[in-house]
């Protein structure tokens, strides 16, 4: 029992009793079930041993064997009733349906098999049996019943009264035979010698009416029968008078008995041994019959009961890999720990999804990863700026902030309760600087906190929740001319920063693809909550790069000769998933450019994503993009062509100025940087509205000086 408890235990995570009483009760169950049916089947097939005396108890005990395994099946509904395993629940019912259709087939199949075989042959030989007992009964009754008609007849007609002496030897002679000859038949006759009754002599004596039995001196003596009939016919035993009593004086009635020479009740113990075999068959074809029925029902039940232990087995295994996988799922969807990493033990649909879930984790943890690196970043940009800049919610609420804001405002703005107001009521001077930060839009301008001016530019998240504000101070002679430096400069620094950000953001959202893979519903919902908490991240760190290009300085450009159509290939080839379809033109032996290449990626990145915005902006349903490249008058040229709707007209002069954007919510230096980059190389950029054959657009042409040798 112990053993049996460690083993539900250790194995199939079950609780130690039920644990024990299930699999050690299965084990045993099954054992006395196949015992018994040997011993039924060991019986039937040889019914004159000592087995055959056992099928009575065999079939009793055997009556016992469905009950075991219904307490057997009722304890496993509880156990999994108890354990509320879904899967493995329903892989019970799956299996015992299949296991009940099973069974009753193989039933069919074996009941008919036994039927047509042992049945069928006790059936022939119980057949037999009658026929030959009605054959041997038939013939030997009606010559006993001829030859006793003769004999009584000779019996009436010589009875004369005989005196003492002469009844004395008769009776003696009558006492020797009887002790020699088996009793077989009786007859009953009146005076007359008319044949009254034939019959078995208990029966004879039973009928009779109650008559006064009187011995009286015999009419005929054995030897005259021999004269008559030889040794062949019957010999007179015993005749005796019967007298009525009380009755006056009847016909006198004639009581003989006789016997059969020996090969006549040879055949007549013949008889009765086929009558007895006859008997015994019945019983043995009833006791067979029912023999089979147990049997049958035996195999059924022990199948039975073998499909609901595999069952068990099979569920408690896949309930336990499962709950491995969902509590693994739980913790790193809880981020109690994000590295870790689901079981994969078996090559099986569990573990394809475990698989699939370590992905998930990885892309999860990198995800993570990147955002904690870029979140670094920032914070050292902001903390080394010169410009202060303030994170404010929707709610006024000052989320952070660098040195330099607290330094220019003169107090820590994240003191509780960190609000705008807060701030005003603190410092009074603070009262035009917060109203002019918690105003709404994208704005800029002069402020003055006491002697102090102030440049304010606040600038709304694209979430449309808070806002960025950056202040600096331009107090101080040619600082003002400096800060729209520095920002312009920072603005062309940050945008480039971004760029890394959208392959991040695409990675975040393709983990939504992911969430049917996990099968808990718990694990999935928090799984959810923190994917969304990761975009939600990203956009706001893209937000915070749209919105503090400020106050820094480029890098230096490193030129080299640069294959235009290369670059392009490469770009189309690995590009992100989206509506757009990307069509090239190519010249084939383009002259190389000298350009730094990292510049040119920016550009081409840029542009794409601007088509790509204005085509979700303007809900395009044919999305095209046409990128070409050629040579024309000592000139390459970079040519990208959309059907987005074009640039509006009062943008296109100031297309490529710092701040100006034709998109809802752009920032305005995409544009800007690509014209001063490509000029500073000795190119230029053009921009133009075209009407295309799936409607309008824009276009945009790089020119570049070929590379000289």
């Amino acid at each position: 029992m112990d053993a049996a408890a460690q083993l539900g235990r250790r194995r199939f995570g079950l609780p130690a009793l039920p644990g024990a009483l299930l699999y050690g009760g299965s084990a045993a169950v099954l054992l006395l079930g196949l015992a018994a049916t040997v011993l039924l089947i060991a019986s039937i097939q040889y019914p004159s041993s000592a087995l055959g005396a056992w099928l009575p108890s065999l079939l009793g005990a055997s009556r016992l064997l469905p009950f075991a395994i219904g307490a057997l099946l009722i304890l496993t509904v509880l156990l999994f009733l108890r354990e509320r395993t879904k899967i493995a629940t329903s892989l019970l019912m799956l299996m015992l349906f299949q296991a009940a259709l099973a069974i009753v087939m193989m039933l069919l199949v074996l009941f008919w098999v036994v039927n047509t075989t042992v049945t069928s042959s006790h059936d022939q030989a119980v057949d037999d049996s009658v026929a030959l007992s009605d054959s041997l009964g038939d013939g030997l009754l009606a010559q006993a019943r001829a030859e006793l008609a003769a004999v009584a007849r000779q019996a009436a007609a010589a009875l004369p009264p005989l005196d003492g002496e002469g009844a004395a030897r008769i009776g003696r002679e009558l006492d020797e035979l009887r002790g020699a000859h088996d009793l077989a038949l009786a007859a009953v006759f009146d005076g007359r010698g008319g044949l009254e009754h034939v019959s078995p002599v208990s029966t004879v004596v039973e009928d009779l009416p109650p008559f006064t039995m009187q011995r009286i001196s015999a009419g005929l003596a054995p030897a005259a029968l021999s004269a008559e009939g030889g040794d062949a016919g019957l010999l007179l035993v015993e005749i005796v008078r019967l007298e009525p009593a009380g009755l006056g004086a009847p016909p006198p009635l004639l009581w003989i008995e006789a016997s059969l020479p020996p090969a006549a009740a040879a055949d007549i113990r013949a008889i009765e041994q086929v009558g007895q075999a006859y008997k015994a068959a019945r019983s043995m074809r009833a006791g067979v019959r029912q023999a089979i029925y147990i049997i049958c029902y035996n195999i059924v039940s022990m199948l039975l009961l073998l499909a609901i232990s595999m069952s068990v087995y099979t569920g408690s295994r896949l309930g336990r890999r499962l709950g491995e996988l969902s509590g693994s799922m739980r913790a790193i969807a809880a981020m109690e720990h994000p590295q870790g990493e689901a079981p994969e033990t078996k090559n099986d649909e569990v573990t394809a999804v475990a698989r699939s879930f370590n992905a998930l984790v990885a892309k999860v943890s990198a995800t993570l990863g990147r955002e904690k690196r870029i979140r670094e970043e920032l914070e050292l940009i902001q903390e080394s700026l010169d410009a202060g800049v303030l994170v404010i919610d929707g709610a006024d609420r000052v989320r952070r902030c660098n040195e330099a804001a607290r330094r220019i405002l003169g107090l820590n703005p994240l003191e509780h309760p960190a609000t705008l107001e807060s701030m005003a009521r603190r410092r009074r001077v603070l009262q035009e600087f917060c109203e002019a930060a918690a105003g709404g839009g994208r704005h800029s301008g002069e402020i003055a906190i006491g002697p102090v001016k102030l440049w304010l530019h606040v600038e709304p998240r694209e979430s449309g929740e808070g806002r960025v504000v950056m202040v600096t101070d331009i107090s101080q002679p040619m600082a003002y001319e400096q800060m729209r430096a520095k920002q312009e400069a920072f603005g062309y620094t940050l945008h480039g920063l971004k760029n890394p950000l959208q392959p991040l953001l695409y990675h975040a959202q393709a983990l939504a693809k992911l969430d049917e893979a996990v099968p808990d519903p718990a694990a999935r919902a928090q799984l959810v909550k923190r994917r969304d908490a990761i975009l939600h991240n990203i956009e706001r760190i893209n937000e915070q790069v749209d919105s503090m290009r400020s106050m820094t300085s480029e890098a230096p450009k490193r030129y080299v000769r640069v294959d235009l159509n290369r670059h392009v290939e490469r770009f189309v080839k690995h590009r992100k998933p989206s509506g757009a379809d990307i069509k090239t033109a190519l010249a084939a032996e383009l002259p190389a450019v000298m350009y730094d290449e990292n510049e040119l990626k920016d550009a081409i990145e840029n542009l794409y994503t601007n088509a790509e915005e204005q085509f979700k902006q303007n809900r395009i349903a044919k999305q095209e993009l046409i990128i070409r490249t050629q040579e024309t008058q000592e000139v390459v040229e970079l040519i990208f062509e959309d059907n987005a709707g074009g640039i509006p007209e009062d943008v296109m002069p100031q297309i490529f100025k710092p701040h100006v954007s034709y998109k809802t919510g752009g920032q305005g230096i995409g544009l800007a940087r690509i014209k001063r980059a490509i000029e500073g190389a000795g190119g230029s950029i053009a921009a133009a509205n075209v009407q295309g054959p799936h409607g309008p657009g824009a276009r945009f042409v790089l020119r570049f000086p070929p590379a000289h040798d």
